[in-house]
């Protein structure tokens, strides 16, 4: 899958966006990423294959970094899902609440959870991508995303996000 910049930028920054909790401090990280990663000698160029995957890795780090220098873990993310216009209002009106719904118990996650799920199911990462963004091995990638995954499952159930009997929830 190749992608231009552009989208590299925006994923990063929705990434920051998710990890930091913060749209303007998600700026700032993705500011601070960016001058690593010019600076950075040995960089991949930008059309390798692997830059992506390597870019998300400092804008991670350097959201873990931000979140070390706060000594604490905002859960009250401002971030947006992109979502698909319909013209009939009550329809509408029920996807903006599923929206915020899932962000209320994305942001209920652990910084740690809440990443995982991003990478993988906002951002379509491998598993081995996550392992290198992450620094972790490809089975605890695995194993916490499962977990993540339950948790959020879990959190969704609480706030009864599920309605239908089709909804995947036994």
């Amino acid at each position: 899958m190749k992608t231009d910049g552009t989208q590299i930028i925006q994923g990063a920054l929705q990434l920051a966006m998710q990890i930091t909790g913060s749209r303007d401090e998600a700026w700032d990280v993705l500011q601070a990423a960016t001058v690593k990663s010019l600076e950075h000698r040995n960089a991949p160029a930008r059309d390798d294959q692997g830059y992506r995957a390597w870019f998300f890795r400092v804008v991670h780090n350097q959201a873990i970094d931000w979140l070390r220098s706060q000594k604490k873990f905002d859960r009250s993310a401002d971030a947006e899902l992109a979502g698909e216009s319909d013209d009939d209002p009550e329809q509408h009106f029920s996807l903006e609440q599923r929206k915020m719904l899932l962000h209320k118990a994305l942001n209920a996650l652990s910084p740690e959870q809440r990443e995982i799920v991003c990478l993988k199911d906002f951002h379509d990462f491998s598993y081995q991508e996550i392992a290198e963004i992450m620094d972790l091995d490809r089975a605890v990638v695995a194993t916490r995303l499962h977990r993540a995954r339950l948790a959020l499952r879990d959190r969704l159930i609480q706030q009864r996000f599920f309605t239908g009997e089709n909804d995947g929830v036994s």
